[in-house]
């Protein structure tokens, strides 16, 4: 069945807009890492800083992978999971004063509009199950935040 103009031009614009919102994703995660790595080596927390500044290199990865080379899958799948990866990290250490499981709050939604529905919730049933273990996790293994 014909689709009619309208609707083309519609899912055009969805797809020509999903690449610049990850890269855009991609490039506000760099600066904002990079901005808190700044912060933590002013505390004197350079673990957290070190941490901090190595996820920002890693959204820079994201960016530099659609801008030079154009592949929106790869960027989107480094921006996703370095994502998951720090917010692991938070969740284990508590961040700065305990406040960092807070910050997983944006997963949902980056998670759900990189990936789709489907492959959004999978993600999440899987950073969800991580992040499970990470709180249950006993103390006398590893100690956490938690």
């Amino acid at each position: 069945m014909l689709k009619n103009h309208t609707e083309i031009n519609h899912l055009d614009n969805d797809t020509l807009q999903q690449p610049h919102v990850v890269s855009l994703f991609a490039l506000v995660g760099m600066s904002i890492t990079g901005f808190m790595g700044l912060i933590g080596l002013f505390d004197h927390n350079f673990f957290l800083a070190s941490t901090l500044f190595f996820a920002s290199f890693i959204y820079f990865i994201g960016y530099y992978t659609y801008k030079k080379h154009n592949n929106v899958k790869l960027s989107s799948a480094i921006t996703l999971y370095s994502l998951y990866i720090l917010m692991f990290y938070l969740v284990y250490s508590g961040g700065v004063e305990q406040t960092g499981p807070l910050w997983i709050y944006i997963v949902a939604p980056v998670s759900v509009f990189i990936h789709g529905l489907k492959r959004g919730l999978i993600d999440m049933a899987f950073f969800v199950a991580v992040i499970c273990i990470i709180m249950y996790m006993p103390n006398d293994i590893f100690t956490h935040a938690i």
